[in-house]
């Protein structure tokens, strides 16, 4: 008779009704069960096999997630990178100290940052690793969360001037920054660097795998950058700022050249090289220019030298403006920030308390507020656009 008990010496018996009829019917015990409960048995299991499965990945990925990298630190050679809780995940040993680390505090930008280039919800680690004075070029290391390095990345071309000056492929990343979602071409880190001493910079777009996709010269350092979606079209754009050796060298009728440089690049059609005087050699020979959506000269200050010149050092952007800080450090700095609108419209500049004191000699001890700003305007606010497609698109 088909009847089943549930566990313990005095558990229940209990039998199905469909197994008496069959029992009583002569079924052979073997096929007691129907097939369609047999089946929808195994089913059951095997759903729950899964849900239990899913939710063990589920449990696990959730738990490797809440260790991600959240913050690491530097010093000498040794990277550490910590959790949430200010946990230790990871070390890793450089083959050196890094270079350009300040004394304490946080690591600045342009060393290390955390990002999620992959999308895939877990950050990796970025860090641009250089020894001073060693001769090496800089590397660029990308870790996982797990500490793992991803790849690895050396900047730079060989290149030729148009009339012949050879340049090796080797950089000093100086710059570093990602996008908040890579652009249509799959760019998400932007490096840029010098060559040496020379007037040779170089910035180039990189994937979240480490492979160029895109490069830029231009004719001199740059020191700043920011990312920033300036015409609202959901892409963010490179603005750069630093100086262009091209025009430094070259006075206005009033005898002050335009060195400080601001350029704004595309990251859709990231390629090209910045713009020089026409003779002028600081080019890369095949290159094409005019590939920036904007490129504007500052004036030089007043007394500026050619060993004492003006350049961008700073940018700031908000949801309402850009400002540029133009310096001029030596021997002690004086500064100008610049302000423009989204569409590079200068609204206002003001001087740091060392430039507007000596601006001030030039102007009565009792002038209005209106008399100093056009001072500022006039003193200061020679600035050639060399291009700006913002305005236009604005107009």
């Amino acid at each position: 008779m088909p009847v089943h008990q549930l566990p313990g010496d005095k558990g229940r018996v209990y039998a199905f009704k469909d197994e008496l009829d069959r029992w009583k019917a002569g079924v052979p015990d073997n096929e007691a069960v129907p097939r369609t409960r047999r089946v929808r048995l195994v089913v059951a299991i095997a759903a729950c096999l899964v849900a239990g499965t899913l939710l063990t990945a589920a449990i696990i990925r959730n738990g490797l997630r809440s260790r991600s990298i959240s913050n690491f630190s530097i010093k000498g050679r040794l990277l550490r990178a910590v959790d949430q809780s200010n946990e230790k995940l990871w070390d890793y040993e450089f083959p050196g100290n890094v270079d350009g680390l300040p004394p304490e505090g946080r690591v600045p930008r342009e060393i290390g940052q955390i990002a999620d280039l992959d999308q895939d919800g877990d950050p990796e680690l970025l860090i641009n690793f250089d020894i001073a004075d060693n001769g090496d070029p800089a590397t660029l290391y990308c870790f996982r969360s797990d500490g793992k390095v991803a790849w690895t990345y050396r900047m730079g071309r060989e290149v030729k001037t148009p009339l012949g000056r050879t340049y090796p492929a080797h950089y000093r990343i100086n710059l570093l920054g990602v996008f908040d979602k890579p652009a249509p071409n799959g760019g998400s880190v932007i490096v840029g660097g010098h060559h040496g001493g020379t007037w040779l910079y170089a910035v180039e777009l990189l994937n979240a795998s480490g492979r160029k996709i895109g490069e830029y010269f231009h004719p001199g350092w740059l020191w700043a950058m920011e990312l920033w979606d300036l015409d609202r079209d959901g892409l963010q754009e490179i603005i750069l700022g630093g100086v262009n050796n091209g025009f430094g060298s070259l006075a206005d009728p009033g005898g002050r050249p335009y060195g400080a440089s601001v350029v704004v690049l595309d990251s859709r059609r990231f390629h090209g090289q910045g713009p020089v005087p026409a003779g002028d050699d600081r080019r890369i020979a095949g290159v094409p220019t005019d590939s920036e959506r904007a490129a504007l000269l500052f004036q030089e200050f007043e007394g500026s030298l050619p060993n004492n010149f003006c350049h961008v050092k700073g940018l700031f952007v908000t949801k309402d403006f850009v400002e540029v800080v133009v310096t001029r450090g030596h021997p002690e700095e004086q500064a100008a920030h610049f302000r423009f609108d989204h569409s590079f419209r200068l609204t206002d500049i003001v001087p740091n308390p060392l430039l507007q004191q000596k601006l001030r000699k030039k102007l009565a001890a009792l002038a209005t507020h209106a008399e100093v700003l056009a001072l500022h305007r006039r003193e200061l606010g020679g600035i050639r656009f060399l291009k700006n497609d913002f305005e236009q698109r604005a107009r």
